[in-house]
């Protein structure tokens, strides 16, 4: 946001692409113990759609409606969505 400056959307919008594409990374071969495929690899952002909706609009209703502070709120919307992202993530990459 302060860098490129770019609205509050726009930017939780591309960093939740870049944090996927990691995400899917560290999770196959961390927590998982899984080797990484394109099946996969194309599937798992799927598991995060929960996530991005429970993360966007709670952002925007933080932000525009209760106005709080636009780096705060992608945080306390974080700690929400997290743990069900971790379950359909499991579920997808154990599959």
């Amino acid at each position: 946001m302060d860098i490129f400056k770019f609205s509050y959307r726009i930017s939780f919008v591309l960093g939740y692409v870049v944090s996927i594409v990691g995400s899917y990374f560290f999770n196959t071969y961390f927590t998982y113990k899984q080797k990484p495929n394109l099946k996969k690899f194309l599937l798992f952002p799927l598991t995060y759609v929960p996530n991005f909706i429970i993360q966007y609009f709670g952002i925007i209703l933080l932000v525009d409606k209760i106005n709080m502070n636009s780096k705060l709120a992608p945080v306390i919307t974080a700690l929400v969505a997290t743990p069900i992202t971790f379950f359909v993530m499991k579920y997808v990459i154990k599959k």
